[in-house]
């Protein structure tokens, strides 16, 4: 096993490879806890609002008990339109229970975005692609798993 770390730690060494590379931020999330919705839609409008050059918010619809679906569009418009772009989408929570990836959404939209001009490969990430993020398909589903009693066979 030794010989293996070994390999393995040598060629991440030879790769260059390190660490997220700490970049500070115009907002600082707390990534020590889980979000219920209305939380996780503050910390989108307050990254829409600290990096409006690079960031745009459209709410798709409603989901079935009214609460807003929001898409942060990242994308940088100097290097063209969203559209005009190869693009990716990311989102989470799609069942109520699997709420750990709507923060695995937040988190990428905000390391993503304070990134953006600090970080050479992030940055041309932006230039030459487009990227959606939904941070939860099921809000209701979400909130419900905060309020009430859960269990093996509740979704």
């Amino acid at each position: 096993m030794r010989v293996l770390q070994s390999i393995v730690v040598g060629l991440i060494a030879a790769a260059g490879a390190s660490g997220q590379e700490h970049i500070p931020s115009k907002v600082e999330i707390p990534f020590n806890r889980y979000y219920r919705y209305a939380e996780l839609e503050d910390w989108l409008l307050k990254i829409a609002a600290a990096y409006p050059e690079i960031v745009e918010l459209r709410q798709i619809g409603k989901s079935g008990e009214g609460r807003p679906l929001w898409v942060a569009i990242v994308n940088n418009p100097k290097t063209g339109p969203h559209t005009s772009k190869p693009a990716m989408w990311i989102d989470g929570n799609v069942h109520g229970n699997e709420i750990q990836a709507g923060e695995a959404v937040l988190y990428s939209l905000w390391y993503q975005t304070k990134a953006f001009g600090h970080n050479e490969y992030l940055t041309g990430l932006l230039d030459n692609y487009s990227f959606y993020y939904l941070v939860s398909q099921n809000p209701d589903g979400r909130d419900h798993w905060f309020t009430d009693v859960q269990n093996p066979n509740t979704s």
